[in-house]
């Protein structure tokens, strides 16, 4: 369920998923964007759009957007 958007800075959509674990949609549709979120969890899993999966550390993390092609983080 969406419980609110994040601040990504700007030309980044960022929506925050809850249910049993957060989950954090990030989309850049106009070019390629750098964001940095600070993340608390045990583990934060970043899942781009053909489920190709990579751990990230927790803590301030910095995600790489490429322009039209969001991206997932799952903390958890």
């Amino acid at each position: 369920q969406m419980s609110g958007t994040v601040d990504a800075g700007a030309g980044v959509f960022g929506y925050r998923f809850e249910g049993q674990g957060t989950v954090i949609a990030l989309w850049s549709p106009e070019g390629d964007r750098t964001v940095t979120l600070p993340l608390a969890g045990k583990r934060v899993t970043l899942v781009n759009t053909i489920g190709e999966a990579r751990e990230l550390q927790a803590g301030t993390v910095r995600v790489e957007l490429r322009g039209g092609a969001p991206v997932y983080l799952v903390v958890e």
